[in-house]
């Protein structure tokens, strides 16, 4: 018994022994949740600024595309994107 609850139990196999489960759950220890102290490792910093500024071209050039082939709904959502990658860019 482990903090007053009884040992969960596996159905024997043939031959076998019925024991304790001894499941990753016992053996791993939980890492704390949360952003490490020196922050993350890589995010929207880590990227190239020429990286932000070709994906916000391209989805712009598609988003021109679909607006221009009457699919407003598609191309509306692609400058959007295209803005919010564009934010990467501003110091």
């Amino acid at each position: 018994m482990r903090h007053g609850l009884p040992a969960r139990r596996i159905p024997a196999e043939p031959g076998g022994r019925v024991g304790p489960v001894a499941g990753p759950e016992r053996t791993r220890r939980r890492r704390p949740s949360g952003p490490p102290v020196g922050g993350w490792g890589f995010g929207a910093a880590g990227i190239p600024g020429g990286a932000w500024a070709g994906l916000s071209a391209i989805l712009m050039v598609v988003a021109i595309v679909l607006l221009a082939t009457d699919y407003t709904g598609y191309g509306a959502l692609l400058v959007v994107l295209a803005f919010a990658a564009a934010v990467n860019l501003v110091p």
